[in-house]
């Protein structure tokens, strides 16, 4: 292999010595172009690489701070739920009992109510609805009924989830009124 390099260059040297001083002038001024390109053409491949590695990385920076903040946002909802899962699991009210003390304060009788259990998707948790049917109710009363239920006192864990309101024809000064009221609780 070493013979070949030898046989190459003494070939070059044989060439390069039959040349004029003009023409060796030549050769050496498109040796220099050459060698300038060459080194242009390196760099800007290797600026390009770098700028779109640069690109690369300030849109990663910008998605990893995406990342950051929508984690920050699923830890916030991932507590709020594990909050509301623990009030849900402490959650022993009786919504018939409820709704009937209530109604009791108020004088009004409520002659029959139906309950329903409902899971909620993949979680442990179920919910308890109650419907109650209520007639000859005035405005003040109803009011005051819907207050009392959904009053702070029982941490937020009632709520009328249903309400259907009819003016009476016969007195229009009175309600009938429909609602469903529900509570979530562990199963």
């Amino acid at each position: 292999m070493a013979k070949y390099f030898e046989k190459i260059g003494d070939v070059f040297t044989a060439w390069y010595d039959g040349l004029s001083d003009r023409e060796r002038r030549l050769m050496s001024l498109v040796a220099a172009i050459l060698c300038v390109l060459i080194v242009c053409l390196v760099l800007y491949v290797a600026i390009s690489k770098i700028s779109s590695k640069n690109i690369t990385l300030t849109r990663n920076k910008e998605q990893l701070a995406q990342i950051k903040d929508l984690e920050g946002e699923y830890s916030v909802a991932k507590e709020k739920h594990e909050q509301e899962m623990r009030r849900i699991r402490r959650n022993n009210i009786s919504l018939f009992t409820y709704i009937q003390g209530i109604t009791s304060r108020l004088g009004l009788s409520v002659p029959g109510m139906t309950e329903q259990k409902r899971p909620l998707g993949k979680s442990n948790a179920v919910e308890v609805s109650v419907r109650v049917n209520l007639t000859k109710l005035s405005l003040d009363k109803l009011t005051r009924l819907l207050e009392l239920i959904e009053s702070p006192e029982n941490g937020g864990q009632v709520k009328v989830t249903k309400l259907k309101i009819n003016k009476r024809h016969d007195e229009p000064d009175l309600l009938d009124l429909q609602m469903t009221v529900s509570t979530w609780k562990s199963t």
